[in-house]
């Protein structure tokens, strides 16, 4: 149980920074396009 419980907590912390790191790619992505408007 513990087990499954460890497991759950680690693929939603994964979740979690992979949204974080999504996010910010994204917040990249828009700077990026107001820096260069032609892109």
């Amino acid at each position: 149980m513990c087990q499954l419980n460890r497991q759950v907590f680690s693929a939603n912390l994964y979740v979690i920074v992979g949204n974080k790191i999504i996010r910010k790619e994204h917040r990249t992505l828009a700077d990026n396009r107001k820096k260069f408007p032609g892109k």
